[in-house]
């Protein structure tokens, strides 16, 4: 099919390394690395299958300070194979900070990966964001700027849902989310302009995609914890409940991973545990966790209590 049949929206074009997304450029292929980007042989092994498979930018996680260190050895050995093609940074709950650590290294990527909602809470929120895009303005780095379920602005999305529930012709939860989508995305869009980053610079993706976990509006949340129906929340070993990755893996609100009605015998669990009990399934996982994840133990104990009764 060809560009000439598609009715594009017009866009401004972006410089990610030697490839030009949008404008009147052709659509870019873009994929992403599954493995510990910090295993700086089997990462670059897999961008360069994923480069002689079609993909012209490959994305990569960067979640701590061995995958970021990793980025410059990685570039190294993709320019002695021949392959010049741009990687991505994906950055979430951290960015902020290794960014600011380990700047040198992050010189060797092409684009910046942000998602807004995962950058901090309340006060920390445009702290931790303006640290990122200072970042990418001193490094004369894109940013892609985009929203999705799993990553949407907790305080943003409870205001709209609170102000939703006020109204005389209330819209619909998915209507709300999509509107908060939207705006979280043209609003951090704006914030980088206003810090320096410019419009050729910024890749604004309002809905990538979405992904399972609780979203309400604020009253009823209260009520939820106030009648102990809040079951089961994303916590750390010693029972501490810090509203952060990868503790709260999805930021979900409240640490909330499964509520339950008023009566106790039904309960809702997000995000889907059956998708996510073997280890293999997180793109990140402690060391010391073996073949299954702690969501296992769930269905096993599902499993012994049907068995046994």
């Amino acid at each position: 099919m060809s560009n000439k049949n598609i009715n594009r929206r017009k866009s401004l074009p972006v410089k990610v390394g030697n490839v030009i997304i949008g404008g009147d450029n052709p659509i870019v292929i873009q994929s992403m690395t599954d493995t510990n980007t910090s295993d700086i042989e089997k990462t670059t092994e897999q961008i360069i299958a994923l480069s002689k498979a079609g993909s012209e930018v490959v994305r990569v996680t960067v979640n701590d300070s061995d995958a970021i260190k990793a980025i410059p050895f990685i570039r190294d050995r993709l320019q002695k194979a021949g392959e010049n093609i741009p990687i991505v940074g994906d950055f979430h709950f951290n960015g902020h900070i290794l960014l600011d650590k380990y700047r040198d290294d992050a010189s060797y990527l092409d684009k910046f990966r942000i998602n807004p909602g995962n950058v901090g809470k309340k006060n920390k929120k445009d702290k931790n964001f303006t640290t990122m895009i200072e970042a990418a303005c001193d490094l004369d780095k894109p940013v892609r700027i985009g929203v999705n379920w799993g990553s949407l602005d907790q305080e943003l999305l409870a205001d709209k849902l609170d102000l939703n529930n006020k109204s005389k012709k209330p819209k619909s939860l998915d209507d709300v989310m999509c509107d908060a989508v939207i705006t979280s995305a043209l609003e951090s869009a704006n914030l980088a302009e206003s810090l320096g980053l410019k419009k050729d610079q910024i890749i604004k993706i309002p809905l990538a995609h979405g992904e399972g976990r609780f979203v309400m509006p604020k009253s009823l949340l209260d009520n939820i914890i106030m009648n102990d129906q809040a079951v089961y929340l994303y916590c750390d070993n010693e029972g501490s409940t810090p509203n952060e990755f990868p503790i709260n893996p999805n930021g979900s609100i409240y640490n909330l991973a499964a509520v339950c009605n008023n009566k106790g015998n039904i309960m809702a669990i997000m995000p889907h545990p059956e998708r996510t009990f073997l280890t293999k399934q997180y793109s990140w996982a402690p060391e010391n966790w073996d073949i299954y994840s702690p969501w296992f133990k769930m269905f096993d104990n599902a499993y012994q209590y049907a068995k046994k009764n």
